[in-house]
């Protein structure tokens, strides 16, 4: 993981890149994003396939391969799935959730197959072979919390976990009986806290989850906490190996909204405004924040009795500026763990021992995609690495036989984080920090966030608010016009915040 270096940037993109997915091959890779376009790079000769439009009104949040090269399923942030044929570049709407759809999986066993899931509360099955269209029905339905990540066990076809967009707590399924899940997983600490808004964001959102290869264990990436790993068919009832946790005390007032906000709180450069005390950013735990089933009751009914707790916890990166931040497994035998973060770098850590190893820069902004190639086939390089995030780029990242970024054993203070050479982020000055340094104020920026509760809203958003609210106006003022007294029709467009 030393030697990893950044090998290919892949532009092109006229947004940012919200989701990447190679092929069983290795040899492609799927991008899409802001733009609402799909991308099919080959890996190997490091060239643009194609580029499709594919009909999404909203940006794509989630796009797979299907049956090799010939087909692609995308979702996007107006809750539409959709068909694209890539050889034809035609594309088909396969289903309307009511909400936001972040996800689409593939199945593993069956190239024709494929699942989404929505903040609508459902998930739903897809089959190509469909004789009443492609749409099979929900799998899952929920009638208390949308899914917002979802992922199939990688060997036994029937069981897949889901992750809740306000709720902590993870549940494994059998998808032939859905009534009730076999097994719930959540750290505990979070349970106490996941009814509490943290700016527009819930602490203990999950917003990755991700088997093994070997399907016997998974990780979780929670908004505003960390990563955690579970043991999938093992029952753990303490968090007595990991560290206590503490939970800063968030706000009971309405969110802090800073309208137009620059991301200035992301990236490498970005730094702490306004602190935070030492002793609230060193993480010291609060009572309550691990032990044992007996003593910890979640406010809203979840008695952790049944809900089996991490094994270990894996921190230093910053998870809250955006809703689909990834974190996935990495090397043959999923020898590390690796997520995007905040800062806009990407982060290795020692999947058996939580180990913080490496730290990459990798965007200017945020890096919210990870995904490696499937690790049976041997076509594509060694190791491979692919990352996406606000930079309207892919990135791909490979090891060399350069000299390590830091020697081995030498302390977390001792580690230097791994530049990206000025002619590839010519906009923005390298600097050379140790890891400790950058993990010490993504804490601090971590807690300050939740204490002061703050909604970010970044300026696309911002300014769909602002169009929203000047159509409201005219239409106001037309109707006042028009002797219609001001009075609004209930299908009229209304801002939220």
């Amino acid at each position: 993981m030393r030697r990893m270096r950044l090998s290919q940037i892949y532009d092109g993109h006229e947004g940012c890149v919200n989701t990447i997915h190679f092929d069983s091959t290795g040899k492609l890779l799927l991008a899409g994003g802001d733009s609402k376009r799909l991308h099919v790079w080959d890996v190997l000769r490091h060239k643009e396939l194609v580029r499709r439009e594919t009909g999404h009104r909203r940006n794509i949040f989630s796009a797979i391969f299907l049956r090799g090269l010939t087909y692609a399923a995308s979702c996007s942030r107006d809750g539409e799935v959709r068909l694209t044929h890539v050889a034809r570049n035609t594309s088909a709407v396969a289903y309307q959730h009511a909400r936001t759809c972040y996800n689409v999986v593939g199945s593993t066993f069956d190239p024709n197959v494929f699942f989404s899931c929505s903040e609508d509360k459902t998930v739903r099955r897809f089959d190509l072979r469909g004789v009443g269209g492609l749409d099979q029905g929900n799998v899952l339905e929920s009638e208390t919390t949308g899914y917002n990540t979802f992922a199939l066990h990688p060997r036994r076809e029937e069981l897949m976990l889901v992750g809740c967009s306000s709720d902590p707590v993870i549940m494994l399924y059998d998808q032939r009986m859905t009534r009730s899940p076999l097994l719930k997983y959540a750290p505990y600490h979070l349970l106490s806290q996941s009814a509490k808004n943290v700016g527009s964001r819930k602490l203990g959102r999950v917003t990755c989850v991700k088997f093994s290869s070997s399907g016997d264990s998974f990780i979780a990436s929670y908004a505003n906490d960390y990563i955690y790993s579970f043991d999938t068919f093992k029952e753990r009832s303490d968090m007595d190996g990991i560290a206590k946790i503490r939970i800063p005390k968030s706000s009971d007032a309405e969110p802090k909204v800073i309208w137009g906000s620059r991301w200035e709180d992301t990236g490498p450069l970005s730094r702490v405004v306004g602190g935070c005390r030492k002793d609230e950013a060193a993480g010291s735990g609060d009572e309550g924040a691990g032990g044992s089933a007996s003593n910890l009751v979640g406010e809203e009914g979840y008695d952790v009795e049944g809900i089996n707790a991490p094994a270990r916890v894996f921190k230093g990166h910053r998870n809250g500026r955006t809703v689909i931040k990834q974190c996935n497994y990495f090397g043959y035998n999923d020898e590390c763990v690796v997520s995007g973060s905040d800062d806009g770098r990407i982060y290795f850590w020692e999947s058996g021992t939580g180990r913080l190893i490496q730290a990459l820069n990798a965007d200017h902004r945020v890096v919210n995609c990870v995904q490696t190639p499937p690790t049976h086939n041997n076509r594509c390089p060694p190791l491979l690495l692919a990352s996406s995030g606000i930079d309207y780029s892919v990135k791909l990242w490979e090891p060399n036989n350069s000299k390590p970024t830091h020697p081995v054993g030498g302390g977390i203070d001792a580690l230097h984080v791994q530049p990206v050479s000025a002619t590839e982020f010519s906009s923005a000055p390298i600097v050379q920090e140790t890891l400790g340094q950058i993990v010490e104020r993504n804490e601090q920026m971590r807690v300050r966030s939740i204490e002061n509760n703050e909604l970010r809203l970044p300026p696309s958003e911002f300014l769909q608010r602002m169009i929203a609210i000047v159509r409201i106006q005219r239409r106001m003022r037309r109707m006042r016009q028009e002797g219609g007294g001001g009075r609004k029709e209930e299908n009229d467009d209304q801002p939220t915040v």
